[in-house]
């Protein structure tokens, strides 16, 4: 049985793990060792645990991985070759499918309201709150019917049931922020704005040309309903411009 090793002194426990596991699988990797630790970017050590629970070894459960955490290499550990920052989208670059979260049949049933809607997925979170959705979606949001999803750090919703909305959307929109992982690493249809910061070094221009992005890129297997949007704003009018551009693209 092959092993991945995921430290958490170097990566996130949340959704960036899903990222991890576009490189794993295809490896053939059935077992997660987290090494424990806590890298201190990404929220309180507190808020690090969290995630754990809520989302990286709910995600485990959902692929059929088996984990432990231990210090200690387990027989079989093969992958990554190098530990730090295995999460990143730098080593999308490679792939040519992702390995998307089927949601179960349960969850698509509960999110059947959704079905061939537009769903909003907002980010709330004191960490690295210059990230997060503008005052603007949820008025953009209420004047298109859209499904708005609170952000995911303030409801308890699993990554199985958030993959179920993004399965039945018509289109997924929010704004460069983790739980989109769920989508970008998919065929579903999304939206994807503010993927620029220029405030914020994880989404600033030099740390995408760091992972070899230039501005313009999107995912290798993304197809026309599928799209980052390189900018650094979020309004009504900006939405609302890069919606109907997105929709005009999907008819020409």
């Amino acid at each position: 049985m092959k092993w991945a090793v995921y430290n958490l002194s170097l990566n996130p426990p949340g959704f960036d793990f899903l990222l991890f596991l576009q490189r794993a699988i295809p490896e053939g990797i059935k077992g997660i060792r987290f090494h424990p630790g806590f890298g201190g970017d990404h929220g309180t050590e507190e808020d690090e645990k969290r995630k754990l629970e809520k989302i990286a070894l709910r995600i485990c459960k959902h692929f059929g991985l088996k984990y432990v955490f231990s210090e200690e290499p387990v027989e079989g550990e093969v992958f990554p070759g190098k530990q730090r920052n295995s999460h990143t989208l730098m080593h999308t670059r490679s792939l040519k499918q992702p390995s998307p979260l089927v949601p179960s049949a349960e969850a698509l049933e509960k999110a059947s309201h959704a079905k061939g809607r537009i769903v909003v997925i907002l980010r709330d979170s004191k960490i690295q709150p210059l990230r997060n959705s503008g005052p603007d979606w949820r008025k953009w949001a209420s004047d298109h019917d859209a499904v708005v999803l609170e952000d995911a750090e303030k409801t308890d919703m699993t990554p199985d049931e958030i993959a179920a909305y993004v399965n039945v959307a018509s289109v997924t929109m929010s704004v460069f922020a983790g739980v989109m992982t769920l989508a970008m690493c998919s065929h579903k249809p999304y939206l994807m704005l503010k993927c620029l910061s220029d405030d914020y070094r994880a989404n600033g221009i030099n740390r995408w040309h760091r992972m070899g992005w230039e501005v313009g890129d999107q995912l290798p297997w993304a197809g026309k309903h599928q799209k980052m949007i390189w900018n650094t704003q979020d309004d009504y009018s900006t939405i609302e411009e890069e919606y109907n551009s997105y929709m005009k693209e999907q008819v020409d």
